[in-house]
C-alpha cells in the first residue's frame, strides 16, 4: 500500500496503483502526489526500474526540479537581454550629449594655443561722478580718505580688507581730480584700475586697463586726538608717498 500526506497533516492509505498519481484532499481541498510504495510485504513491492512510474524519471519532484532550471534559465536571459539595452541606452545619450554640445561641428575650431577667445565688442559708458562710492560692505565710513590722480587716465581705486580678504568699497577719480570720501576704520590693501575710456564695473577701462596695487597697507584708525585717514597720490612723481606695482587683472 502507499500513503498519501497533505500538508494540512492528514494521512490517507492508498493502493499500489495510486503511487505517482494526483490526489486531493476531501479535508482541506489541496491537491498533490501520491508519493513511494509503503512496503508492508517484501514480495508485492513491483520496482519499475527505468519505467514511468512512482520510481521512473517523470517523478513530481524531477519535473520539479526540471521547471525550476528552467525558470532560473529564462530569467538570466531577461537579466541579460536587460543589461545589454540599458548598455545601450547609455551609449545613445552620451553620443547625444556630444552631438548636443558641437563636437562634431565641422566650423567649430579649436582655439590657438596663445591666443585668447574674440569678446564681444565693448560699448563705451559714460564715466561716473568724480568721488562715486561704490560700498561692498556694511561698514560704517568715518575716516576720511583723499585721492589725487594725474592726467594720464581715470582711475578706480579699491580697498580689500587685509585679514578677511574681502572688497569693501570702490572709488572712481577722474584724471588730473582729487576725490575725497570716507572709508570704514581698518588696514586694507589699495589696489586700481586705469584708462582713458570707461566700459562699466565689469569690462572697468578694457582691454587695454592697467591694474596695480599698493606696496604697503593703508590704516584708517581712531586715535586719542580723533580719527586717522590717509592722503594718497595716483601720479607719477619722484619723491611719491606711495609706491605701487602691477598686477593681473584677474587678481583685481
Amino acid at each position: 500500500m502507499v500513503e498519501y500526506r497533505c500538508p494540512c497533516g492528514r494521512v490517507y492509505p492508498l493502493a499500489n496503483e495510486m503511487a505517482g498519481k494526483k490526489v486531493r484532499c476531501p479535508a482541506c481541498g489541496s491537491s498533490g502526489y501520491v508519493g513511494a510504495l509503503f512496503v508492508t510485504d517484501q514480495r508485492e513491492v513491483d520496482s519499475p526500474v527505468g519505467g514511468s512510474g512512482a520510481f521512473g524519471s517523470k517523478t513530481p519532484r524531477l519535473r520539479l526540479r526540471r521547471r525550476l532550471l528552467l525558470a532560473c534559465g529564462a530569467l538570466l536571459r531577461v537579466r541579460k537581454r536587460t543589461a545589454a539595452c540599458v548598455l545601450v541606452a547609455v551609449i545613445i545619450l552620451l553620443a547625444v550629449l556630444w552631438i548636443a554640445n558641437g563636437a562634431t561641428d565641422p566650423t567649430r575650431r579649436p582655439p590657438v594655443k596663445g591666443r585668447s577667445a574674440p569678446t564681444a565688442k565693448l560699448t563705451p559708458q559714460a564715466l561716473p561722478e568724480n568721488g562715486a562710492v561704490e560700498e561692498l560692505s556694511v561698514r560704517e565710513r568715518v575716516a576720511p580718505f583723499r585721492i589725487t590722480t594725474g592726467a594720464g587716465g581715470h582711475y578706480l581705486v579699491k580697498l580689500v580688507d587685509a585679514s578677511l580678504r574681502s572688497d569693501v568699497l570702490t572709488v572712481f577719480v577722474h584724471a588730473g581730480s582729487i576725490a575725497e570720501v570716507k572709508a570704514p576704520l581698518g588696514r586694507y590693501e589699495l589696489r586700481y584700475a586705469c584708462g582713458r575710456e570707461w566700459y562699466g564695473y565689469q569690462h572697468l577701462f578694457g582691454p587695454p586697463t592697467t591694474v596695480g596695487k599698493a606696496d604697503r597697507l593703508l590704516e584708517f584708525s581712531q586715535a586719542a586726538d580723533g580719527i586717522r585717514g590717509v592722503d594718497i597720490s595716483l601720479r607719477k612723481a619722484v619723491h611719491g608717498n606711495l609706491r605701487t606695482r602691477s598686477m593681473s587683472r584677474a587678481q583685481f
